[in-house]
């Protein structure tokens, strides 16, 4: 099964290394593909260099996710802010509320842990050195 536009993808190498992104273009001959920070990687060669290929079928951002978290904060200051002119409808009323909220903190889980596992340390800005010996 060949990687198809649009699908996130792992690619391992025969050297062991290791590429993950979303495919922009995938032949028998070259793939492209554009990573979370927005960079490209052409993988030449691609039947004689790749190893294994995994295909995450239910990728989503976290851009994706913090977009659904913020629509759902809308929706539950809609939701708290609406009248409730009976008992029913009030209680109701408070049990979306609860229902919302817990999947706001489940959504705010997901978002943190996945950047606490995808974190990737800045470039490197560059040391000055100094001399050990002190100039007057």
């Amino acid at each position: 099964m060949m990687p198809q536009a649009g699908q996130y993808v792992v690619i391992i190498f025969k050297n062991l290394s290791q590429v993950e992104g979303k495919v922009l273009l995938w032949s028998s001959e070259k793939g492209i593909l554009e990573n979370k920070q927005g960079d490209t990687y052409i993988l030449l060669n691609v039947e004689e260099n790749v190893m294994i290929i995994k295909i995450i079928k239910n990728h989503t951002s976290i851009q994706q996710k913090q977009e659904e978290l913020s629509n759902k904060e809308k929706k539950f200051e809609t939701i708290k802010n609406a009248p409730a002119t009976t008992e029913d409808k009030q209680k109701i009323k408070i049990k979306n509320l609860v229902a919302l909220r817990a999947e706001m903190a489940k959504q705010e889980q997901e978002i943190l842990s996945e950047k606490l596992i995808d974190h990737s340390p800045k470039p490197n800005i560059g040391v000055k050195y100094g001399s050990p010996f002190y100039q007057k």
